[in-house]
């Protein structure tokens, strides 16, 4: 045995294995050494097999700490995510000292997140901060679990307090970033970006979320950029593809637009989103048939797109088939119900159709949205009573 923790302490995991294999068959009651086979076994990436070792080793020796613990690794690696935290749970029920042992504290508290525990892992990651007030990752926990609790200004406040230890961790600082953009804090969400862009320049995660913050503060034509030295670096990402469609068109760059929206079609023929952003590209271009062929094949594949429905009511309103128009519109506000736009072309879909009674309805909804369409829609309206 000896021979055998030697090579598993110098991480020759495999000839370790093989001797802690023997003993078991020699020894089978000697819990230790199924319990190490199955630490070597998790460590070469067996981690079926791990469970199987570990099993017999807590079938010989039920209160086995260890064995408990080290299970619950494996489990968390093949995403069995309940089963870890309730291995891990056990292990601490019966020797709680490991709660003062900072990695299986963050292993709990990370497992709970995994689990949507998050009041517990929130507990777990708390308590690691108290062990060592520099533990950047244990901060990183605390701002994970109080983002997934709602609790935003208290995950930023963690999450700042990481990044002030891990500088230059990139998931530490994609979380404070997001956390930024979500609580309307772009401005400090930009600062961030750049700093992380000059950190690591080939980042296509930084180039495309610098596009998202340009694009959400107004500075299209940054965005644009940003985008593009994302397509640079990944030029198989629809994603980015869409997001620098979008800002094409809010440059009024039609052709622009309609270029990169096809590109993300043609990466991802089925994507809802991409073929949706296809349509819109094409709808600003008045190519009116190619647009609703996009914006149908967008709904084929999710027909819960309020954008979609809208934008089809707004092309066949146009082209005067206002029975299709008005479908397209209803479908719309069984997604949203408040979109004063949306307000406006039904109530122009019902004037056409000669339902006046109908028009004022939406009418009497359109004041307490937008006072300046209702008043268009009223002009329509008692245009069409005269």
């Amino acid at each position: 045995m000896f021979v055998a923790n030697r090579k598993r302490n110098r991480g020759n995991y495999a000839r370790a294995l093989a001797i802690f294999k023997r003993v078991a068959q020699e020894q089978p009651n000697r819990a230790y050494a199924f319990a190490q086979e199955g630490f070597c076994l998790a460590k070469l990436d067996r981690n079926k097999e791990a469970l199987d070792a570990y099993e017999r080793a807590l079938q010989l020796v039920p209160d086995y700490a260890h064995a408990h613990a080290f299970q619950s690794l494996a489990y968390r690696d093949l995403n069995r995510t309940q089963e870890a935290v309730e291995a891990l749970s056990r292990a601490v029920r019966i020797n709680p000292s490991l709660l003062s042992d900072p990695f299986w504290l963050y292993e709990l508290g990370r497992m709970r997140g995994d689990a949507n525990r998050w009041e517990e892992a929130l507990e777990s990651f708390e308590k690691l901060t108290v062990l060592d007030e520099k533990d950047g990752k244990a901060w990183h926990g605390v701002g994970w679990a109080h983002a997934n609790l709602n609790q935003l200004a208290r995950a930023i406040t963690a999450l700042e307090r990481a990044a002030q230890l891990l500088p230059n961790d990139p998931v530490v600082r994609s979380d404070l970033e997001s956390g930024y953009v979500l609580s309307g804090r772009l401005a400090e969400a930009l600062t961030y970006l750049q700093e992380g862009i000059k950190l690591d320049p080939n980042s296509v995660e930084g180039h495309a979320r610098l596009a998202y913050v340009y694009s959400e503060l107004g500075r299209y034509q940054e965005a644009v950029e940003a985008g593009r030295a994302a397509v640079r670096l990944q030029p198989t990402n629809e994603d980015i593809h869409c997001q620098l469609a979008k800002d094409y068109l809010r440059l009024e760059n039609l052709p622009e637009a309609a270029k990169a929206a096809r590109e993300a079609v043609r990466l991802a023929p089925n994507s809802a989103d991409a073929l949706l952003c296809l349509g819109c590209a094409l709808h600003e271009e008045n190519t009116y048939d190619e647009a609703l062929v996009a914006y149908r094949a967008s709904l084929a594949l999710n027909p819960d797109q309020f954008e979609a429905h809208a934008n089809i009511g707004e092309i066949l309103l146009k082209r005067r088939e206002y029975g299709d128009a008005l479908n397209a519109f209803l479908a719309a506000s069984k997604i949203k119900r408040d979109d004063a736009k949306l307000h406006y072309f039904m109530g122009e879909s019902y004037i056409r159709l000669g339902m006046n009674d109908q028009a004022r309805k939406h009418l009497s909804s359109l004041r307490t949205l937008d006072s300046e369409l209702a008043d268009e829609l009223e002009q329509l309206i008692d245009h069409a009573q005269s």
